[in-house]
């Protein structure tokens, strides 16, 4: 299990738990809508501290189902 942090174009952050590390391209699902996952950074943790190390997910805006183009409070989807 990994400890993610879910970055919204919006500047909305939310912590995660994911049980694959997702690809660039790929898209995730959260709180009943898809994301496209734009960009993703490596968060290390110190070995004396017991923080884990965790990801940060930038994502594109969301939409509910793969045929609507926009059901989402965040805004207009942006990809394909």
């Amino acid at each position: 299990m990994l400890t993610a942090l879910i970055a919204f174009q919006d500047g909305t952050r939310k912590q995660v738990y994911l049980q694959t590390r997702p690809f660039a391209g790929e898209y995730i699902e959260h709180a009943g809508d898809r994301y496209q996952v734009k960009e993703i950074s490596h968060v290390t943790a110190d070995t004396s501290t017991d923080k884990p190390p965790k990801l940060i997910i930038k994502v594109g805006v969301g939409r509910k189902s793969a045929d609507a183009m926009e059901n989402s409070a965040r805004g207009f989807f942006t990809g394909s």
